[in-house]
């Protein structure tokens, strides 16, 4: 009689070492899309375009998952309810290292640690504003084109005199929108209220200095743009930021996460002065053509 044998079905939280499969030219655009934005969901991931259907996004991003390419994890959104988030895995430095963005040690620190929390939410929120700024907001095509983090971030040196001055400029996304003859830019700050006002005075300050000193024409062919701050944190810290930034040398705008959210991301949410009314985002509503 042969001996019976128990078979353990595997849990979706482990991988399967035996997986096996080839690598897609879309495969390879996902990964270089989570280790450029720094964690998606599966709903975001579905959002930008990569699957049409959720049985085939997860059949894709279990073979990523599998062979190491991603990572998961997961984030409660609710009393009850979890979030599955993919961060990348340490197959998946390689293919992120061909777009020559980020250097190859940090993908393998971002590939090798732990997220936190405040890490992922703050990371899910940018993509999240970047899906919102890329729907449909009224009649007439106009393009949209986006830059993570890593792919807008400038370092530069000034020399004055017989010293040099480092500048780094470390925005959260930036972004254009427009036809070939008009176009308006944009760089996206996500707040959630735990960075000091004294940290975010810090910030504006280096965005009037990239204004100011020619730096962003110099990247970007235009010779100016505005800030865009996203804030979780409510209309009285719009107040305090909207205080600290005056003065700084860039055009900064500020709106709520809630009123983005529910209004739409062109729609007159937008506040220089807190004491003003809010304005829409573009003086005329147009439809946004994504890129």
């Amino acid at each position: 009689m042969s001996a019976s044998r128990i078979v353990r079905a595997r849990s979706r939280s482990q991988r399967d070492p035996s997986a096996k499969g080839r690598l897609t030219t879309r495969d390879r655009a996902l990964v270089q899309l989570v280790a450029l934005s720094g964690a998606a969901s599966r709903s975001q991931i579905m959002g930008l375009g990569f699957f049409e259907s959720v049985s085939r996004a997860n059949r894709r991003l279990r073979y990523l998952f599998d062979a190491r390419y991603l990572r998961r994890t997961q984030l409660a959104t609710g009393a009850n309810s979890l979030e599955t988030v993919y961060v990348l895995g340490p197959a998946g430095v390689l293919i992120a290292a061909e777009l020559a963005v980020m250097e190859r040690a940090e993908l393998q620190r971002h590939a090798a640690r732990q997220p936190e929390r405040s890490y992922l939410e703050h990371h899910l929120g940018v993509l999240s504003l970047r899906l919102m700024a890329n729907r449909p907001s009224g009649e007439g095509p106009r393009s949209f084109e986006f830059l993570t983090e890593p792919e807008c971030r400038h370092e530069y040196h000034l020399v004055r005199g017989s010293k040099s001055i480092r500048r780094l400029i470390k925005p959260d996304a930036y972004f254009e929108i427009g036809t070939e003859l008009d176009r308006s830019h944009f760089f996206l700050e996500f707040d959630r209220g735990n960075c000091s006002l004294m940290q975010m005075k810090g910030v504006f300050e280096r965005y009037g200095h990239y204004a100011r000193e020619g730096a962003f024409g110099s990247v970007y062919g235009q010779g100016s743009f505005e800030v865009l701050v996203v804030t979780t944190a409510g209309k009285r810290r719009i107040a305090h930021l909207a205080a600290i930034a005056k003065g700084c040398g860039a055009d900064v705008r500020f709106a709520t996460m809630q009123d983005v959210c529910t209004m739409g991301f062109y729609s007159t949410v937008w506040r220089g002065d807190p004491d003003e009314p809010p304005k829409s985002l573009l003086a005329e509503s147009t439809e946004v053509t994504p890129r």
